[in-house]
């Protein structure tokens, strides 16, 4: 007693199929493409995340932000204190 039944009749199913051979190449060839996809992807990400490792740092960001504020005041007040 067999647990699966045979949907087209026992005709071109199983490793009987002359047309087996033709179906495996054709996978092995699109597996080949799906890897070369995969590592191109591999290529971009690792490109992406050289770039991220270069960008600044949050605190990096602030003290850039605080130390043009503090030019800055001392800019405005070098200028009130030279007007009088």
């Amino acid at each position: 007693m067999t647990k699966f039944k045979v949907l087209d009749g026992g005709k071109g199913s199983g490793p009987e199929d002359p047309m087996l051979e033709q179906r495996v190449a054709k996978l092995e060839a699109d597996v080949s493409e799906i890897k070369t996809s995969v590592k191109s992807i591999e290529v971009m990400l690792a490109e992406i995340k050289g770039k991220l490792s270069q960008s600044p740092t949050w605190l990096q960001l602030i003290g850039v932000v605080i130390s043009t504020w503090m030019a800055g005041a001392g800019i405005v007040l070098a200028i009130i204190k030279f007007s009088k």
